[in-house]
């Protein structure tokens, strides 16, 4: 793996980078070779993992109530479960992070590699570190993982792109009431699942890009699909560098060196080491 010059920001667009604990490395992800997308459902943000509420409203809603708190009380909530599994239901996605230039860098605060995916101690602790054994992160070569993305899931609903953090953007208000909200005609009453299917896709960028601010520092690439059925990419060729946790035991290298033999490109191995608030990467 060759390490750019973060602040010349060179190749910040070249890696992702997803961790996992050193159990599902060995046993599921690099002997099978794949990823395997996560229902959204299941997701560890609340936020995501919980059910939408609808508010759907005809003409005929509007003449027959007298106030709009009846109104409110006559259309929210209609069919809300089924809109709500209908948005998540079958939407699956594989999550990465990313290289993300500092607008302060600071060499002593976490040197040379301020800002690199690999280097985020919230996400070891809270993906990988938590594993008996420790964690791993997989570096993926992005453009790779991207076109076989693409080409892999041409024919289905699939979507890709950062992850937008609060509520800065002035437009997600307008796209919030919207999105919830149906004007519907007395027609467009009796198809409204279709609609909502036309929704997803022209609001999906609400539905599945948007985080609480909370989550900022995961710097979130994600790929989306909707598919009935697990979902997996393939890693052989996109597969970069796997990279140990700083508290990973050393025992790990010898299975993890057996298991990538089996790779047409044998992905290199390093180690996470710290040192005085320092990251460094040591080959192993």
């Amino acid at each position: 793996m060759i390490f750019f010059d973060l602040k010349s920001q060179e190749d910040t667009e070249r890696y992702l980078y997803h961790y996992t604990s050193v159990e599902n490395a060995l046993i599921y992800i690099l002997p099978q070779k794949r990823l395997r997308f996560s229902p959204l459902n299941k997701t560890n943000d609340p936020q995501e993992a919980s059910a939408h509420y609808f508010s759907l409203r005809t003409p005929e809603d509007e003449r027959i109530a007298g106030s709009e708190e009846e109104l409110n009380k006559l259309t929210d909530l209609i069919f809300s479960d089924e809109f709500s599994d209908l948005l998540r239901k079958n939407i699956r996605v594989l999550c990465f992070s990313q290289d993300v230039l500092p607008q302060c860098y600071d060499f002593f605060d976490f040197g040379e590699y301020t800002g690199r995916g690999f280097a985020k101690p919230r996400m070891w602790a809270q993906y990988s570190e938590r594993s008996v054994n420790g964690g791993v992160c997989l570096v993926l070569d992005k453009k790779k993982l991207i076109e076989r993305f693409d080409e892999r899931f041409n024919c289905f609903f699939h979507q890709k792109g950062e992850i937008h953090y609060g509520i800065q953007d002035c437009n997600r208000a307008k796209c919030y009431l919207e999105a919830y909200q149906f004007i519907a005609s007395s027609q467009l009453f009796y198809n409204i699942f279709s609609e909502l299917e036309n929704r997803k896709q022209q609001y999906s960028e609400f539905y599945y890009f948007y985080k609480h601010n909370d989550w900022k520092d995961e710097s979130e690439y994600r790929l989306l699909v909707e598919s009935q059925q697990d979902e997996y990419i393939e890693l052989d060729g996109i597969l970069d560098t796997i990279i140990l946790g700083a508290q990973t035991p050393d025992s790990v290298k010898n299975p993890i060196e057996k298991i990538i033999e089996i790779y047409a490109k044998k992905p290199s191995l390093s180690k996470l080491s710290c040192f005085n608030r320092h990251f460094s990467l040591i080959p192993v």
